[in-house]
C-alpha cells in the first residue's frame, strides 16, 4: 500500500517511464522522485524504504531457520515488492546494497555459496549496475568512467566532498553550531532553525547550475563532514566515538547471542544503518527514526512470535524457560541446533 501510494504522490513510475520512453531526463526525473515528493514522507521511508526490505530478509532468514514453503513464497513476494520500492527514484546504490545484504545473511545463516554462485552473485550486481547506468545516461559505458562511474562515487566523492566541507566552512560559512539536527532538538537547545544538511550547503555553493535546474541534491561526505559542518574539530572528535559506539555495541550484542532469526534480523539492520549512514550525515547517529522504527519492528515480531502460535522453544526460550531480561526477549532463543547443509524441512528449527 506504502509503495502504491508513493507511486501515486509522484503521479507516475519513473523506471517505466524511461523503458517506454520520456521526454524528461532521468536526473529531472530522479529529482522529482525524491525532492519533489508531494505526499507524507514519513510513510515513504518507513513503510516503504526501510519496511519492505526489512520483511524481505525477515522472510529469507525465516525460511532458512523453518523451513516452510509459505517463508519462502513470502520471500519472492516480499523481493520483487522491495525491488520496486528501492528502484523508485532510479537510484542504482539502494538496490545494490540490497543485494549486498542478502548475500550477507546466506553467509549468517551458515549457506557457503561455491565459486559459480560467487560468479553468478557479481554477474547480478554488475548487471544491475549497468542498467542503472543505461537508464539514467543512455549508455552502459560510463561504468568503466574513473570521472563519473561507479568507482568514482565509491572511491573519490566521499573524500573530494569530504574536503569540500573542510573548505566551506567555516571560511565561506559559519559552522551551523547543532543546525542539523531534527528541530525537536534544535527548538530545545534554543537554535532558530533545524534540518539543515551541510551536504546540501556545500552543492548549493559548488554546483549552483545543477541546484537551480533541479536535478542536484546534497554532496554527502563520511559522516565526519557534517560532524565538522556542525561543530568543527570537535565534532570530528565526538563522531568517531558515537559511531564507533554504534558499530561496537551491535556486533558485541550480535556475537553474545545465539544466532537465531531475531539475533540474525537485529545485525543485518545494523549493517545496513551503518553502511547507509557512513558516507551520509552525521545526525543520522544522533537521530534516526528509520533504525528506531526498525528495532521497534524486531521488537515486535519477537514479542509476538513469544506469545503466538509459533513454538515457543524456537525462538525465545532458553532451555525451555522464559526471561524477562531484555537481552533475552529481544536477541536469546534456543539453545543451537546446527543447520544442515543442505535443508531438511523435517530437520530444520528456529536456530541455524
Amino acid at each position: 500500500a506504502a509503495t502504491i501510494y508513493t507511486f501515486v504522490s509522484i503521479g507516475s513510475i519513473p523506471a517505466l517511464d524511461l523503458l517506454v520512453g520520456s521526454e524528461t531526463s532521468a536526473a529531472e526525473m530522479r529529482a522529482e522522485a525524491g525532492r519533489g515528493f508531494r505526499g507524507i514522507e514519513l510513510i515513504r521511508n518507513l513503510f516503504m524504504l526501510t519496511l519492505a526490505p526489512l520483511v524481505s530478509f525477515l522472510c529469507l532468514i525465516s525460511y532458512r531457520a523453518f523451513g516452510s514453503r509459505n517463508w519462502r513464497n513470502l520471500f519472492f513476494l516480499s523481493f520483487a515488492l522491495t525491488v520496486v520500492a528501492l528502484t523508485y527514484n532510479l537510484e542504482k546504490g539502494p538496490i545494490v546494497y540490497y543485494v549486498l545484504f542478502l548475500f550477507i545473511i546466506l553467509q549468517l545463516v551458515g549457506i557457503r555459496p561455491s565459486v559459480v554462485q560467487m560468479a553468478a552473485f557479481g554477474g547480478v550486481v554488475v548487471l544491475l549496475v549497468l542498467i542503472g547506468y543505461f537508464l539514467t545516461y543512455g549508455t552502459a559505458g560510463l561504468v568503466l568512467s574513473f570521472e563519473n562511474g561507479p568507482v568514482s562515487r565509491l572511491v573519490t566523492t566521499s573524500i573530494a566532498t569530504l574536503m569540500l566541507h573542510i573548505q566551506t566552512f567555516p571560511d565561506q560559512v559559519s559552522f551551523l553550531g547543532g543546525r542539523s539536527l531534527p528541530s525537536l532538538y534544535t527548538d530545545f537547545l534554543g537554535l532558530d532553525d533545524g534540518w539543515i544538511r551541510s551536504g546540501r550547503i556545500v552543492m548549493e555553493l559548488y554546483n549552483p547550475n545543477g541546484v537551480a535546474a533541479g536535478v542536484a541534491g546534497v554532496m554527502n561526505a563520511l559522516f565526519i563532514g557534517e560532524a565538522y559542518a556542525n561543530w568543527g574539530y570537535f565534532g570530528v572528535l565526538v563522531s568517531w566515538f558515537v559511531v564507533g559506539s554504534y558499530v561496537g555495541i551491535s556486533s558485541n550484542v550480535f556475537l553474545n547471542s545465539s544466532k537465531s532469526v531475531i539475533s540474525v534480523l537485529f545485525y543485518i539492520v545494523m549493517i545496513k544503518f551503518n553502511m547507509n549512514t557512513l558516507f551520509g550525515g552525521f545526525t543520522e547517529y544522533v537521530y534516526s527514526i528509520n533504525l528506531a522504527f526498525s528495532l521497534v519492528v524486531i521488537a515486535s515480531v519477537a514479542i509476538f512470535s513469544y506469545k503466538g502460535s509459533y513454538d515457543r522453544r524456537r525462538l525465545f526460550a532458553e532451555k525451555g524457560h522464559f526471561s524477562w531480561r531484555l537481552s533475552d526477549v529481544l536477541l536469546k532463543t534456543a539453545p543451537q541446533i546446527p543447520m544442515p547443509a543442505k535443508l531438511d524441512k523435517s530437520e530444520a528449527k528456529g536456530e541455524f
